[in-house]
């Protein structure tokens, strides 16, 4: 999936903000999901990313684009039963989704692994 957006705000009451980008909102939002069945073995990724974006809406902070890539596999022991191995931003990439007035900022979490066992009964 792509998003694209080519936002610019049109009205607002301070008008330095007119003509900019509005916070928060990359011109380029993507996910890719790519994954490969190999008999009871799926492996796969989802892969998440956007281009910069600006913290406020004088565009006056800048927040870098990032990739994070949340590899899994799966293999399936038997009909009722799943042994899972997930990773999430398996980098560790740190990545901003918003900023506050230069003073507060929203990461994404860091690099993090589960294993889990599902039976289904």
């Amino acid at each position: 999936m792509l998003f694209r957006a080519d936002a610019e705000i049109t009205g607002s009451s301070n008008a330095a903000e007119v003509g900019k980008r509005p916070r928060r909102q990359a011109k380029v939002v993507y996910q890719i999901n790519p994954s490969y069945l190999m008999g009871d073995v799926n492996v796969g990724a989802a892969i998440i990313g956007t281009t910069k974006a600006f913290g406020d809406n004088l565009n006056t902070m800048t927040m870098a684009g990032y990739v994070i890539v949340n590899p899994y596999v799966s293999y399936k022991l038997s009909d009722k039963t799943t042994v899972s191995l997930i990773g999430n931003n398996i980098f560790d990439k740190l990545a901003f989704t918003e900023i506050e007035n230069g003073q507060a900022a929203r990461a994404l979490n860091g690099r993090s692994v589960r294993a889990t066992l599902t039976y289904k009964f």
